[in-house]
């Protein structure tokens, strides 16, 4: 195994330890409607993440709304690859509030322990 996949392995565990609060990634599957028109169905997966703030300068730079939220999950074996049109229910653990996004960007770090999600609310 490589020193970054160890690093990630660790990584995991330790997050794993009820250090994230709970999340859920809702997988989205689209249907074509009677008409012609798309919608999705989804399917939920327990994960653990929270939702933050990006900074200003990460946001300039993607061209991305200040109200776009940045979603951390801890990456597991069970947890498929977030992608976009999925959605994301997480919470902002500084003033304890859940809510629900839809997925605009995936990225992943180096060790590969989290993913790193923009996500704008869903109404």
């Amino acid at each position: 195994m490589s020193l970054l996949g160890d690093i990630g392995s660790a990584l995991r565990g330790a997050l794993e330890g009820d250090v994230f609060p709970a999340a859920t990634l809702h997988v989205a599957t689209p249907v074509i409607g009677e008409y012609g028109e798309t919608s999705h169905t989804f399917a939920d997966h327990a994960c653990v993440g929270f939702a933050s703030n990006w900074d200003a300068r990460t946001l300039a730079a993607n061209g991305w709304d200040a109200n776009t939220a940045k979603i951390v999950l801890v990456q597991s074996a069970t947890l498929p690859l977030p992608k976009l049109e999925d959605q994301i229910t997480a919470t902002r653990p500084l003033n304890d509030t859940t809510a629900r996004y839809r997925i605009t960007d995936v990225t992943s770090d180096p060790a590969d322990a989290t993913y790193q999600v923009a996500g704008v609310l869903v109404s």
